[in-house]
């Protein structure tokens, strides 16, 4: 494991399928035996503290931050003067393999991006770009549009694994090297 993760960005519009995805996405890299970390960027804001509970109690007595510590759990909940970047949040996590980070779409950083259902795979404008998610079969509008991005479909969760393990996890547990990746709907 190298002292920083390697980092993928989910990204996509509101109600595309990115949380659904991100979580098979986990199962499947864990169950290779993968450490996996993710990221949610919120960008209207959360609540994960409860009104009445100790640790809100704190934190609304004034405290800048309140930690939760249990036998099997630890929440670090902070009022940050600004919003922390990706790389500075990574740096916060523990030693993982991957970090996959719903959201994030400004980010110069490896990118999965999911197409609504019925959305057509766009010409290639993002270089970050790994591969697109669309639904079975994807809308293509040109056949013979050029893009390095493969297309995979939702259900395609293991190849979609596999590419990113062996782009990103060199040397993992079930890295593949010099393999394409097996399951893609197309290259257009």
């Amino acid at each position: 494991m190298s002292d920083k993760p390697a980092v993928v960005c989910i990204s996509g519009p509101s109600g595309a399928g990115k949380t659904t995805l991100l979580a098979k996405m986990v199962k499947e890299l864990s169950r290779q035996g993968y450490r996996v970390a993710t990221v949610k960027h919120a960008a209207h804001g959360f609540q994960l503290d409860v009104a009445g509970k100790d640790s809100w109690r704190h934190a609304d007595a004034g405290a800048v931050a309140v930690a939760v510590s249990g036998p099997s759990q630890f929440a670090l909940l902070e009022t940050p003067a600004a919003e922390y970047p990706l790389d500075a949040i990574v740096d916060r996590l523990p030693p993982v393999d991957l970090v996959l980070a719903e959201g994030y779409k400004s980010e110069a950083l490896p990118r999965i991006h999911v197409l609504p259902a019925g959305a057509a795979v766009p010409a290639p404008a993002d270089p970050h770009v790994i591969a697109f998610v669309a639904a079975d079969p994807p809308a293509v509008p040109d056949a013979q549009a050029s893009t390095a991005a493969p297309v995979f479909r939702r259900d395609n969760i293991a190849g979609l694994c596999r590419l990113v393990t062996r782009l990103m996890c060199k040397g993992g547990p079930s890295a593949e090297t010099g393999e394409r990746a097996r399951g893609e709907v197309h290259r257009l």
